[in-house]
């Protein structure tokens, strides 16, 4: 019994950090050497992660902090991979880098869980009452994996005197 309660416990725990992810790590080659000039002119709130939460849902923003590659560093890279000797000796300036992560949250209908939670038998009231421990983490990281999330990525900035989004 109490190894069904551990692999329970930890199947709980994966199934919800399933839904939720750290920091994105992007397969982009980086060149060192550019042959155009950069500057970041990012506000300081557009290079750190933050989490905003709200009525209808969370917004996850990834910052130079939880980016790999950075944003400049990525920036740089598709530029000169795009572009290369198009941009020689021009000036590059960077000054929005926004990836975001909108994700509406799970919701768990009560009156389904307190149906099926009171429908266990009450021959194993211990059973029942850990079932129901376990239970809302299990189905609120299945529900969470089930919602559709909405990715932002919105890059401005300018080569010499030309805007660029």
């Amino acid at each position: 019994m109490a190894k069904k309660i551990c692999a329970a416990a930890i199947l709980s725990l994966a199934v919800v950090a399933c839904g939720t992810t750290s920091e994105v790590r992007l397969a982009t080659p980086l060149r060192q050497a550019t042959s155009f000039n950069f500057v970041d002119e990012r506000p300081a709130e557009n290079r750190a992660s933050n989490v905003a939460e709200g009525v209808a849902g969370t917004s996850t923003f990834y910052g130079d902090d939880k980016l790999s590659p950075s944003a400049p560093e990525l920036t740089k890279a598709w530029l000169q991979k795009a572009y290369g000797s198009e941009l020689s000796g021009k000036t590059v300036t960077l000054r929005l880098f926004t990836v975001s992560v909108y994700d509406p949250g799970a919701v768990i209908d009560e009156q389904r869980f307190a149906a099926a939670t009171q429908s266990y038998p009450a021959s194993h009231p211990a059973a029942g009452a850990l079932g129901a421990l376990l239970a809302r983490p299990i189905i609120y990281g299945i529900e969470s994996m089930k919602t559709q999330k909405s990715i932002h990525v919105r890059i401005e900035g300018q080569i010499d005197e030309q805007r660029f989004r």
